[in-house]
């Protein structure tokens, strides 16, 4: 439904629409979105202000479709009111009223209606707080490109539904439709409109980029496991101009890095160089136990007197360690150890005249995307 109509029959469709089963008649057929790890990382900078652009890519891996219904009473309204259309296995359909809000944004090729809140980014210190917010105006969803094969999804359509342009330039339209059918994506480009964080000012140091679908929890899903993923940056500066490196990926987790699991076979290593850094000595008669909740207990003789040493990993200030607390002769010592997370790599910078004041016919040309990417 992407024509204006009158409002009685947006209204006898909503009646149509709303299905309460019998207890066990029926089973909803609920999407699955999940958060792609940001990616194509790059700075743009016209010497005094600094973005950091990103691309973004929702999946629906789900059971059905993600389908946004929009509608207002009249024109004088500035938005439309959201719901969640649920498809059933019985081909009948539930709706979740009010999920959130669709608004119509006039940006040059960005002209249609967008719902708000769909994904967020965030710019976010090692210890969770924010630095930096997006500056993303809304979502126009949309079956964009087909979702890596993730094994059977009987959902899928052999096309996708949702092809549209979100009511490109109609404004006067009084119900929307939008959405993401099982097996497609909905992705966006770096340095589009809303694509990037303000790095102006921002103080050199670690931080996670981390990309959000469904924060709000608004949408029902099969799951909410799978909605974040993130990206660890080096934040740091030449001559007035900041050089980003992206440190590691963290895919389906809003915190980055990531502590891995703890074999034992892995925590006897970290046990032997443990006693070597604490008593300048090796360790004889080592053993492990599997570890538990993350950390391994193991015990051996270290300098004649027996001697343990508990072992761990920890996350602190977006860097990774393994932790020890050695116990020998009386004597406790503490210590950590850097664990080198991988294949860094530089972020690109890209300099340009100047950043256009946002609002202006400039600034929507600058940062919009093509029509119905945005």
């Amino acid at each position: 439904m992407r024509l204006a109509v009158p409002i009685a029959l947006v209204c006898a469709v909503f009646t149509l629409w709303v299905y309460v089963p019998a207890a066990g008649a029926a089973a909803p057929l609920l999407p699955d979105l999940t958060q792609e790890t940001p990616y194509d990382l790059g700075v743009v900078t016209d010497g005094k202000r600094h973005h950091l652009g990103f691309a973004s890519v929702v999946y629906n891996y789900g059971d059905g479709p993600l389908r946004i219904l929009g509608a207002r009473a009249s024109q004088d309204d500035p938005t439309m009111t959201a719901d969640q259309v649920i498809d059933q296995d019985d081909g009948t359909h539930l709706r979740k009223p009010g999920i959130g809000e669709l608004r119509y944004v006039d940006s040059i090729t960005h002209r249609h209606w967008h719902y708000l809140k769909f994904d967020t980014y965030s710019l976010r210190r090692p210890d969770g707080s924010l630095a930096r917010p997006d500056l993303k105006t809304g979502f126009c969803l949309g079956d964009r490109l087909t979702a890596p094969n993730r094994g059977p999804l009987p959902g899928r359509p052999p096309f996708g539904e949702f092809g549209s342009n979100c009511g490109y330039d109609s404004p006067e339209l009084l119900s929307m439709e939008e959405g993401i059918s099982v097996g497609f994506g909905d992705d966006y480009g770096p340095q589009l409109e809303g694509q990037f964080v303000d790095l102006t000012r921002l103080p050199a140091g670690r931080y996670v980029l981390v990309h959000r679908v469904n924060a709000d929890g608004a949408l029902e899903e099969k799951t909410v496991a799978n909605n974040a993923s993130s990206v660890l940056i080096d934040l740091r500066y030449r001559r007035g101009v900041p050089r980003v490196t992206q440190v590691a990926r963290c895919p389906l987790s809003a915190t980055c890095p990531v502590a891995p699991a703890l074999p034992r076979g892995r925590a006897t290593r970290f046990a032997r160089e443990a006693f070597a850094r604490a008593f300048r000595s090796s360790a004889s008669g080592l053993s492990c136990s599997e570890p538990v909740n993350g950390v391994a207990t193991c015990s051996g003789t270290a300098s004649g007197a027996a001697a343990t040493v508990e072992i761990r990993y920890a996350v602190a200030g977006g860097r990774l360690f393994w932790t020890y607390v050695a116990a020998a002769g009386g004597k406790t010592k503490r210590g950590r150890v850097g664990v080198n997370l991988g294949r860094k790599t530089s972020v690109p910078v890209e300099r340009q005249a100047s950043f256009p004041p946002r609002g202006t016919a400039r600034a929507r040309l600058a940062y919009c995307p093509l029509i119905g990417r945005g």
